[in-house]
């Protein structure tokens, strides 16, 4: 059995996983069944919500809920660090 931590919580606030990394030029396209904060510490990215493209710059954060496609991306000419963290509950 494969190990997921795309996992929809049910109950209190849960925490499904969190994270730091220093990236340029990735993006994402994926829909989860949990609440995902992507918070952007140095660069700036480009993140789409509800048809509407945003520029996201240092300091600035999106919060996309449970079921809604996440799509954004890095700037590969310059240096991105973002944090995240999914996590859910009712």
């Amino acid at each position: 059995m494969a190990y997921s931590t795309d996992q929809e919580i049910t109950g209190e606030l849960g925490l499904n996983n969190c994270g730091i990394q220093t990236i340029g030029g990735a993006s994402n396209h994926r829909i989860r069944k949990d609440f995902t904060l992507l918070y952007v510490a140095k660069g700036h990215a480009y993140m789409s919500k509800n048809g509407q493209e945003i520029h996201v710059q240092e300091g600035q954060a999106m919060l996309f809920p449970p079921g809604c496609r996440q799509i954004y991306r890095f700037d590969a000419a310059s240096e991105n660090i973002n944090m995240w963290i999914h996590f859910g509950g009712s």
